[in-house]
């Protein structure tokens, strides 16, 4: 997946993980898009676990738009509703796809922007 991505970014461009493994930033070499690297603090359950506004980082992540957004589709569903809702709108108007790729695991789409 670190490959996928890298070889999809142009350079100086950056991905926003939503909900798939961190470690993929640094495998893959690129800017983390966000101080929140473990989704499950910006997007997931643990949302308030470090004292921080996670809506307000999301959005401000989205604002800076991201080349590509990665959503793991096994892990959908352990997302946020208030983030999904913002994640779905900035998906609908700014971004392409998705391509859908198999990491062994599921299926993770990849969104480029338009």
């Amino acid at each position: 997946m670190a490959a996928t991505i890298r070889q999809s970014l142009p350079p100086g461009e950056t991905a926003f993980l939503v909900n798939y493994e961190p470690i993929v930033y640094f495998l893959a070499d690129i800017p983390l898009p966000t101080r929140m690297p473990f989704w499950e603090h910006l997007v997931g359950d643990f949302s308030n676990a470090l004292g921080q506004d996670s809506d307000e980082e999301l959005a401000a992540v989205l604002e800076r738009r991201p080349y590509l957004i990665v959503i793991s589709a096994r892990q959908w569903m352990r997302v946020r509703p208030d983030a999904k809702r913002l994640l779905e709108a900035t998906l609908a108007v700014a971004y392409g796809g998705p391509e859908r790729v198999l990491d062994g695991v599921g299926e993770v789409e990849i969104w480029h922007r338009r």
